[in-house]
């Protein structure tokens, strides 16, 4: 272990030399960050068959950040990592890892008056249940249990002519998710790709069509999970009625196939959308209804909404049904709320409800929510907490439900020149209609101190 934490470290020292930047971009303005602690951390677990993490340890805290850009280009590298050592080496109870929740990130972008390329692409690995919580599974089903889950993303965007008559954009998304060996069994490791493409026009000052076309798939690996393929090709447009009241509509042609080892399913047909907007003097309200073809029969969505600007803050919200095949109608909200509370407080809230199909082919409606508090003491010290939901609520006969929920309450303050006290407790706990509750306690204390520096 001793010798792996030496080549950490010195990887990361060594990494403003070895990234190829190039002087000439060092010039225009090359920053980074090193951020080194050491935390004194307590676990506590219930209903794992075997528990992993359970007991005190000391951990070592690394985060690097690199930055370089000019007038039209910006190269961003993160990694960040935790070393842990186990007062109590028992492999019954601690995880064998060496590195705790991994993480690398590299983003460029390039643009100019007209055009803009953008290319991002990640690497992480941590706990099964923490994993429901990162932006790549935002359409993925709610895992939880033992083990770890690594992910690799990669994201290509390209945008043309767009401050023109005429816009083209194009992305394309890869993901690779795969689970260690520790973890649920029924649990797939699976990749996915997306591309998308649209092409708009602007026929009048007050009138827009556009062209797209979409296509997703996802592979799993194991013999029981559906692999699914989804696909569109649609036109549209949007107009003006008046200054403060616009319409869009849009018309596709959608086909939906998932396919296992002993069944398959596919749909195609007619999908639509309608939307209505009218802006008033602090916001806008808004009205949509939409059909699309699922291999789980054709899915009806309408919703109205209302964004407000507050004088401290935002707030925009959603509310509608949802319904797929015969199922009944089922209730969709969401939110986004940001507001300052005080001159030294903030909270923000978003809340996020969609119809989908999971793994299992079943109805099914998504629930995401995410509360986060800021508080400033004083010039030294701040207090902050948060609140994380993600519930799959199955529909029809034999649904079962999944839940991960985390919480959390952090205090920092100032000791000295870039050094910071850091403290805090956390609580999760990960629930599913077929087994007990799965509990998680985290207690930590220690300082910090972050580097910074311009080559």
């Amino acid at each position: 272990m001793q010798a792996k934490k030496t080549v950490l470290v010195g990887t990361l020292v060594a990494l403003p030399v070895l990234i190829p930047v190039g002087r000439s971009m060092a010039e225009e303005g090359l920053r980074g960050t090193l951020t080194i602690g050491e935390r004194l951390r307590s676990v506590s677990e219930s209903g794992f068959p075997t528990p992993e993490d359970e007991g005190t340890s000391a951990v070592t805290t690394l985060n690097f950040g690199l930055t370089s850009e000019n007038a039209n280009q910006q190269l961003t590298l993160g990694l960040s990592t935790n070393i842990p050592y186990f007062f109590e080496d028992d492999d019954t109870l601690n995880s064998g890892n060496t590195l705790e929740d991994p993480a690398a990130r590299l983003g460029y972008s390039i643009e100019n008056r007209s055009s803009r390329l953008t290319f991002d692409t990640s690497y992480r690995r941590t706990d099964v249940g923490t994993s429901t919580f990162f932006d790549e599974t935002i359409n993925q089903d709610v895992v939880s249990g033992a083990g770890t889950r690594t992910f690799v993303s990669a994201r290509t965007g390209l945008t043309l002519g767009e401050d023109g008559p005429v816009t083209a954009t194009l992305s394309h998304d890869y993901l690779r998710s795969t689970y260690s060996d520790t973890a649920d069994p029924t649990l797939s490791d699976s990749t996915t790709h997306s591309l998308n493409g649209r092409l708009s026009f602007r026929v009048t000052p007050v009138a827009s069509a556009f062209v797209f076309a979409n296509w997703r798939e996802q592979d799993q690996e194991l013999a029981t999970a559906s692999d699914s393929t989804t696909q569109s090709i649609g036109i549209g447009g949007s107009y003006e009625i008046s200054p403060v009241t616009s319409v869009s509509a849009q018309l596709s042609y959608d086909e939906d196939e998932r396919v296992n080892s002993i069944t398959s399913s596919s749909a195609s047909g007619i999908g639509y959308l309608f939307g209505l907007r009218r802006a008033t003097s602090n916001g806008a309200y808004t009205f949509d209804f939409s059909s699309t073809e699922t291999t789980n029969g054709e899915r009806q969505e309408a919703s109205v909404g209302r964004s407000l600007d507050l004088k401290r803050g935002s707030i925009a919200f959603t509310l509608g049904m949802s319904r797929t095949g015969d199922s009944s109608f089922e209730p969709l909200a969401n939110l986004d709320l940001n507001y300052d509370i005080s001159e030294t407080s903030n909270i923000s809230a978003s809340l996020s409800q969609v119809s989908d199909i999971d793994d299992d082919d079943q109805n099914t409606i998504q629930t995401r929510l995410n509360v986060s508090y800021n508080y400033e003491i004083n010039a030294l010290s701040s207090l902050s907490a948060g609140l994380r939901i993600a519930n799959d609520n199955e529909l029809g006969v034999g649904s079962v439900d999944a839940r991960t929920i985390s919480a959390n309450l952090s205090y920092t303050r100032e000791v000295g020149q870039d050094w910071g006290l850091v403290s805090g407790i956390q609580y999760e706990t990960e629930q599913n209609d077929n087994r007990a509750d799965r509990n998680t306690r985290t207690v930590f204390v220690g300082l910090e101190k972050t580097f910074n520096f311009r080559p």
